[in-house]
């Protein structure tokens, strides 16, 4: 824009990536025999009431396990690349005890549609653990996404170099 201005330059909004702040879970159920349970939670996000499997392994996280802990505080923040196209798509998140010698074992989950999220982006929210003998909560939000504009390219720009 302005008197000696030529030419165009095309724009593309790039779609932001998904970011999750996993902050902590609260009364979960004590899965270990002889001690506390160790939990980590891991994430996936794709169709919503899709099967774990279903969901695209690259979205999914993990947060470090805390050691004997019904109250860990895991402050996981993480990105994950969506699609454009992801109006019914959700967040699911399983809680898992860690143990050594055996399978671990899970503690709940929970699934948050990802519009719900957005909804509340930057406000941390509580969600009750659902599953056969899950108990607690757990609690995260949607960090607001940054906004990206990406020029795709300029065409028949004026030439504006001395030599």
């Amino acid at each position: 824009d302005g008197p000696k201005a030529q030419g165009t330059i095309t724009l593309m909004m790039a779609p932001p990536p998904f970011t999750l702040l996993i902050q902590r879970g609260t009364n979960l159920r004590d899965a270990d025999l002889f001690d506390v349970s160790d939990p980590y939670a891991v994430c996936r996000v794709g169709p919503a009431q899709s099967a774990w499997e279903s969901k695209a392994s690259s979205t999914e996280r993990r947060t470090m396990v805390v050691q004997n802990s019904l109250n860990p505080e895991w402050q996981f923040g993480c990105t994950i690349e969506l699609p454009a196209e992801r109006d019914e798509w959700e967040l699911q998140v399983r809680v898992f005890d860690s143990d050594w010698t055996s399978f671990d074992n899970c503690l709940g989950e929970c699934r948050v549609p990802l519009a719900a999220l957005a909804a509340h982006a930057n406000e941390l929210r509580t969600y009750v653990l659902d599953g056969p003998k899950a108990q607690g909560t757990i609690t995260l939000m949607m960090a607001p996404p940054p906004f990206t504009l990406l020029i795709q390219r300029g065409t028949n720009l004026r030439d504006a170099d001395l030599f």
